[in-house]
């Protein structure tokens, strides 16, 4: 009996709404609550938060890195590999990693941009 707010979290990662899972076929793949896997915390809403929190958290257990914005940028870095290494699994041409790696660290810029409050407009 999955109703409002539940059905949200409930729903699978396939896109399966709930009362569908019922009429799965015992051969299906179980599914998995969306907030559950880690391709929720690839957005790049999250990764933003995820870059800030990290930073304002080392910024008080050593303020010396706090007021460092290479710090920031190495946080920024490490999100964008561990988005890429979920985003890709190690597949593809080494063409299509050398790109996907190239956009990785292109998004990691633009995340540090976001968590130093950097606001373009273009």
């Amino acid at each position: 009996m999955a109703t409002g707010w539940r059905s949200l979290v409930d729903a699978s990662v396939s896109g399966a709404h709930p009362r569908e899972k019922e009429k799965a076929t015992p051969l299906a793949s179980p599914s998995v609550s969306v907030f559950l896997t880690p391709q929720s915390l690839v957005t790049f809403p999250i990764a933003s938060m995820v870059v800030s929190i990290v930073w304002k958290v080392l910024a008080n257990v050593f303020p010396a890195w706090g007021g460092s914005k290479v710090t920031l940028l190495v946080i920024a870095l490490v999100v964008g590999t561990l988005i890429y290494l979920i985003s890709s699994g190690g597949k593809g041409t080494v063409r299509e990693r050398a790109i996907g790696i190239f956009i990785a660290i292109f998004n990691s810029f633009f995340l540090a941009a976001t968590a130093m409050g950097i606001d373009l407009v273009t």
